[in-house]
């Protein structure tokens, strides 16, 4: 059987309620099928785990968001599911290289209207880890729409 759109359904679901406290289970009941097999089947199609592919889309649209607001890192951290700020600082560390705090105090893009800070074309040079982790996720979620 053919899983790719309900692949594709559960990646919509996982963009529309990743702010949630969402689990495996509610993402799998989504598409009808039980946990266990339902991550084998993101797995096989995405190379990611459920759990792996929610938390990497949780980091990335974090890091749009300290981009882009001025809102406080402990309030930008909750309200993108993070259980706490010391989870997320680690899980951003951890998967960039360097702290919330210390990437938005990095001039890493032209702040143009125009352009997609997270299109390789603008990467400035020396931005390191965060952006080839932001052009892979990007080119990642462009599968999935």
């Amino acid at each position: 059987m053919d899983y790719t759109n309900t692949v594709r359904e559960a990646v919509k679901f996982i963009h529309n309620h990743y702010r949630e406290n969402i689990t495996v289970a509610d993402i799998a009941g989504q598409a009808y099928l039980s946990p266990s097999y339902f991550s084998a089947v993101f797995r096989r199609l995405t190379g990611y785990t459920v759990k792996d592919y929610l938390l990497k889309y949780r980091l990335y649209m974090t890091a749009v968001e300290l981009r882009d607001t001025k809102k406080q890192i402990f309030t930008v951290s909750l309200e993108n599911g993070f259980a706490s700020q010391q989870a997320f600082t680690k899980s951003f560390t951890q998967e960039f290289g360097f702290t919330p705090a210390r990437f938005r105090r990095l001039d890493l893009y032209a702040r143009e209207p125009s352009r997609d800070p997270m299109d390789e074309k603008f990467i400035s040079p020396g931005c390191g880890e965060f952006s080839k982790a932001c052009i892979l996720f990007k080119k990642m979620l462009s599968l999935w729409k």
